[in-house]
């Protein structure tokens, strides 16, 4: 298991599935992101439902529009950030301690010391 961790091709196969199965799982997310809200819109329009139930589906409305909101504003700044100094931060592991190791950026100063 130990060298599989270190092969790349093997890193790049386990990369690539994640991504797959987390692109589909965000695809049926986003499929049911209308009904969703459409539910919790149902339950604040309800005359019969307890008021509880209303500041619960309201809170979750909010909480949902900050974190698009959020996320959104993320993604554009760290766009920004990489089409100012490009991407692929590759993080090579130290075969002899075992630790992550140190980042290949090429001659991008990352952590603000001097070698």
């Amino acid at each position: 298991m130990e060298r599989r961790e270190f092969d790349p091709a093997f890193q790049a196969r386990i990369t690539h599935y994640r991504r797959l199965i987390v692109s589909e799982t965000i695809g049926l997310y986003m499929e049911a992101g209308p009904k969703t809200i459409k539910a919790l819109e149902a339950v604040l329009d309800n005359p019969k439902a307890k008021v509880s139930d209303k500041i619960k589906a309201a809170e979750k409305i909010i909480e949902l529009m900050l974190k698009m909101q959020t996320q959104f504003e993320v993604d554009e700044r760290l766009k920004a950030l990489e089409d100012k100094f490009g991407t692929g931060i590759n993080i090579k592991p130290d075969r002899e301690s075992g630790s992550e190791g140190q980042a290949d950026v090429g001659d991008r100063d990352v952590d603000g010391l001097d070698p």
